[in-house]
């Protein structure tokens, strides 16, 4: 079984330096910016997110890596690279305690067919209540193993179930993004190396 993998960091945008004329994505992993190496990181990056942002074949992460960077050991290099980097997580026991995950889209509340819906237009994505819940609290708790005690009390493990179920889905249509738990409003929280 493999465990999933998904981006950690906000986007920034891609950032050109003047002096020698190379860009580079940026993304933003906690505090701090990080570089992502255009040909090889960039796109390993993107493909995590099981976006549009490349032309990807249909399948899990690990498929749509495969797709990406064809050959096994560069993909297994730079899959290695941006996980010992933290750019890169597993979604394994110890996720929710390491991470968060913060909204970046709004909610459109209640649809025709009984669902929730967040963002707008091809950027929208329906969930069900939990999910929302925990979306709606992802900025409020350093990490989403909290969000989701705090989304449903009586549940808390079903709301991470629902909601790591739902991440990629989220992740794709830019609904949410993967931090590093808040170390400020949690400090016996271990981030990721880095």
């Amino acid at each position: 079984m493999t465990v999933p993998l998904v981006p950690v960091g906000h986007y920034l945008g891609l950032v050109h330096d003047d002096e020698t004329g190379t860009a580079r994505h940026r993304v933003r992993v906690g505090m701090a910016s990080q570089p992502l190496e255009p040909a090889v990181e960039a796109p390993v990056w993107f493909a995590a997110h099981e976006g549009t942002v490349l032309p990807l074949p249909t399948g899990g992460v690990r498929d749509r890596l495969r797709g990406v960077l064809p050959h096994v050991a560069m993909r297994r290099a730079v899959t290695a690279t941006l996980l010992n980097e933290g750019m890169l997580a597993e979604v394994d026991a110890g996720f929710a305690d390491r991470y968060q995950v913060l909204p970046l889209t709004y909610g459109r509340g209640w649809q025709t067919d009984d669902s929730l819906a967040l963002g707008a237009g091809e950027r929208t994505v329906c969930v069900d209540e939990t999910v929302l819940a925990v979306w709606e609290r992802g900025a409020e708790h350093p990490t989403l193993r909290a969000a989701c005690a705090a989304a449903a009390p009586a549940a808390p493990g079903a709301a991470l179930a629902a909601f790591v179920g739902a991440l990629h889905r989220l992740l794709r249509v830019h609904a949410v993004y993967v931090d590093v738990a808040d170390q400020r409003r949690h400090p016996r929280v271990s981030a990721p190396g880095r």
